[in-house]
Order: C-alpha cells, then sequence, then structure tokens
C-alpha cells in the first residue's frame, strides 16, 4: 500500500466509512418535505429539475450545511483508518500520505516531546476555527434557522450556567494544549500547567523539524476529497430510497446500516 497510490488507498476507505451516516441523514430529511410542495409545483407547470432546485434543495440546506461541517472537522482529524492499514510503522504511510494526527501521535509516543506535539495542535486549531468561521459565514444562517419561541428567564440563565459548566469542562484540554507548546520538553513531561517561562522554540521546530505544510497539506485533501465524495454517494443513495420503490431497497439500506 506504501507508494504513489498510497493517498488513493486512505481515501477510499475513509469515504465508505462516513458515507452511510450521510445518506440515512439525508434519507431522513428527505422523507419530512411536504408532499404538498411537490404537488403545488406540479400544477404550476415545474419540471422535475425545477423541483429539485426551488423545493428539495433549499429544504435540504441546512442538513447539507451540518454535515459539510461534520465530514470537514471528523476527517481533518483522521487518525484510525491510517494507522489500521499502517500500523507497523506506527501509522506511517511514507510520504505520500502521511496525515498530521499520525504525525503527532508518533511524535507524542516516539519521542515523547509534548511541547513539539502542541505546537502544531494548537496551529492545527486554530485552522480549524478559521473553517468554521468560513463557514458560519457562508451556512450559519441555514443551519440555525429561526428563532420565534420566546424563553422563561429561568430557562435561559439556566442554560447559560449548563453552557458556562460544558466550556469549562471542553476548554480545558485545550488551555492544557496552549500552555504546553510554550513549554520545554523536560517542563512539559513533569505535568506543569504553567510555563515557568514561555517558549517559543517549539514553533520554530515544526517548521524546522517537522515538514508541517506537507502533513497539513495531506490531511486537508484527505478531509476535502473524502467529504465531496461522501455526500456526493450518499446525496444520490438517499434520494433513491426515499423517493423510489425498488425490489431490495430495505435490504440495501440495512446493509449500509450495518457499515456504521
Amino acid at each position: 500500500l506504501i507508494g504513489p497510490l498510497t493517498f488513493v488507498a486512505i481515501v477510499l476507505p475513509t469515504v465508505w466509512r462516513s458515507w452511510p451516516f450521510v445518506m440515512v441523514t439525508y434519507l431522513a430529511a428527505l422523507q419530512t418535505i411536504p408532499q404538498e410542495l411537490y404537488e403545488a409545483a406540479k400544477v404550476d407547470g415545474a419540471t422535475p429539475w425545477q423541483r429539485f432546485r426551488f423545493v428539495t434543495w433549499p429544504m435540504l440546506r441546512p442538513v447539507t450545511a451540518v454535515l459539510l461541517l461534520y465530514g470537514l472537522l471528523g476527517t481533518m482529524y483522521s487518525f484510525n483508518i491510517v494507522y489500521m492499514m499502517f500500523g507497523h510503522g506506527a501509522g506511517y504511510p511514507g510520504e505520500w500520505g502521511d496525515l498530521l494526527m499520525t504525525n503527532l501521535f508518533r511524535n507524542t509516543f516516539g519521542l515523547w516531546d509534548f511541547g513539539l506535539v502542541a505546537a502544531p495542535a494548537t496551529l492545527h486549531m486554530l485552522l480549524s476555527l478559521g473553517l468554521i468561521a468560513s463557514w458560519d459565514r457562508g451556512f450559519g444562517d441555514d443551519a440555525r434557522g429561526s428563532r420565534t419561541m420566546r424563553e422563561e428567564r429561568w430557562l435561559k440563565w439556566g442554560a447559560g450556567l449548563l453552557l458556562v459548566l460544558v466550556l469549562v469542562f471542553h476548554l480545558f484540554p485545550i488551555f492544557w494544549m496552549v500552555n504546553t507548546s510554550l513549554m520545554t520538553q523536560l517542563e512539559a513531561a513533569t505535568g506543569s500547567l504553567f510555563p515557568k517561562t514561555p517558549q517559543w522554540g517549539n514553533y520554530l521546530d515544526i517548521w524546522r523539524v517537522l515538514p508541517f505544510f506537507h502533513y497539513l497539506k495531506n490531511s486537508f485533501l484527505v478531509c476535502s476529497l473524502t467529504t465531496v465524495f461522501a455526500l456526493a454517494v450518499a446525496t444520490f443513495a438517499g434520494y433513491a430510497l426515499a423517493r423510489f420503490r425498488f425490489p431490495g431497497a430495505e435490504l440495501f439500506g440495512g446493509s449500509v446500516l450495518v457499515t456504521q
């Protein structure tokens, strides 16, 4: 598997692993679209393509927005498939398909240099935040929908308090990661929460020691191609199951769910 086609060997099973969830989500979304909308479109003389463009697609945009974000973020942190396929070298598939996550794993448990690992992980997190911000500008309104319900004051305070607790729990690993990226290897190994003197050497070493852009490029290509192919395959499969009746449809749907 190690060679120029390694990249394909990573993308194909990742798509196979991802598209069943996307298909089931699209299938559920298609079944919630009222048939009255299609009947009204037919009365107005809309063609099948126009019914898809002006009825089906607008109703699927919120679901597509969430699936797009989920797919990109999920595959950007790809690790399991690469490690299982190339585990002999601690998940090293060669320069053709080495990803950032597998590289961080090897440096963590091979070199035990937590600071050198935390620095690229921090940059990767910042790039992910940029991706989320771009997604929010393009699809945020579709995913959020309209807010028409008025909540009671106690519900707002309760939800706010719960959100603060969740944020503290969720942000602590990020806090630890950023602080570790500013520590020396010896200081990070002691488990300190704060660096005595912030060191920026780890951020310089990821350019000198690690080909950071090479790993980032491979990870970005895997997440982009996997998300696009999974959405494309799942869209047609979900549409076929929702709109057509054919022998073996239930068997096909069940076999897809088994792979999840």
